[in-house]
C-alpha cells in the first residue's frame, strides 16, 4: 500500500490522502495498482466500487 497525500498550501483544511493498493503486475516480478482507497482509510469509497456502480 502506498499513501498519496494531496496538499493545498492556500487551503490547508482541504488536504487529503488516498491509498494505492498494489498487487501483482502484468509482468512477473512487477507491481500494479489493484485498487485505490479514497480517504486515509478508504472511508470515502474505492475506485473499484465506483467503477462497479458506474456500470450497473
Amino acid at each position: 500500500m502506498v499513501e498519496i497525500r494531496h496538499g493545498f498550501p492556500d487551503e490547508p483544511s482541504a488536504n487529503y490522502s488516498d491509498r494505492l493498493v498494489l498487487g501483482a503486475g502484468w509482468n512477473e516480478g512487477t507491481l500494479g495498482i489493484d485498487d485505490i482507497l479514497y480517504g486515509a482509510e478508504g472511508d470515502h469509497g474505492t475506485l473499484r466500487k465506483t467503477l462497479v456502480a458506474a456500470f450497473e
